[in-house]
């Protein structure tokens, strides 16, 4: 026997809890935003509501159940990945070698690795390995 939309609409509100339940908050891949996790929270809610109306009839509960799976899909796809995760990164200050002070200008090197670095005012935070590079071809203090 084929279930009724309210029915549906029972199961997707406990998958949709089930879901945020399990789901950890947080910035890092595989978590997820507390923004999202709101969001989800209600729409399962506003869909209980009409779960619990005795008034509200089949059209009601398609409405419903499709807020549902939309706010899943959203969801879903909201999950911190690799590349949206904070990374914490350290920086080295350096100075260009015989750079004057008081000298205000932008300067480039063209490294042969196909990097460019930006300097301004003889000076720029980089990460430790181009650092090391730079210093090693005789380019930094």
């Amino acid at each position: 026997m084929a279930k009724s939309v309210l029915e549906k609409l029972i199961v997707a509100i406990a998958a949709a809890v089930a879901l945020r339940d399990g789901a950890v908050i947080g910035d890092e891949e595989g978590q997820y935003p507390q923004a999202n996790v709101d969001s989800l929270s209600s729409s399962i809610e506003a869909a209980q509501v009409v779960v619990d109306s005795e008034s509200s009839g089949p059209e009601q509960h398609e409405a419903a159940l499709k807020s549902v799976n939309a706010a899943v899909k959203m969801f879903e796809a909201s999950v911190v990945k690799a590349a949206d995760s904070v990374v914490n990164v350290s920086l080295k200050g350096v100075k260009l070698k015989g750079w004057e002070d008081g000298v205000e200008r932008n300067h480039s090197i063209h490294l042969k690795s196909g990097r460019i670095v930006n300097f301004k005012n003889g000076e720029a935070e980089l990460p430790p390995d181009l650092a090391d590079e730079l210093e090693n071809a005789g380019y930094i203090e």
